[in-house]
């Protein structure tokens, strides 16, 4: 007479919610601590992007044509990078 053999094999024991929750927290909590200092624009560097984006404003509402207060904003645009490059360029140094 032949055996009955199930179709399945037995499922593993499952892993506890608890302890699912508790890995995906570690995580969490190890990936937003490696990417917040990464992803924020530095102190100063910031406040020099705004600084120069005040300049930019002034000297361009003192231009007489549209085409040059575009020019003017697109150039300072442009240098406004420089600070915050140099800022990643020292956060990643470090």
């Amino acid at each position: 007479m032949a055996s009955v053999q199930p179709i399945r094999a037995a499922r593993p024991e499952p892993v506890s919610l608890h302890s699912h929750a508790m890995d995906n927290l570690k995580f969490i909590r190890d990936t937003m601590e490696r990417a917040g200092s990464f992803t924020a624009v530095p102190g100063w560097g910031g406040v020099a992007m705004g600084v120069s984006a005040l300049v930019a404003t002034v000297i361009a509402s003192r231009q007489s044509s549209q085409q040059s207060r575009l020019r003017t904003r697109a150039g300072v645009s442009l240098i406004r990078i420089l600070p915050s490059q140099l800022q990643l360029a020292s956060f990643i140094r470090t």
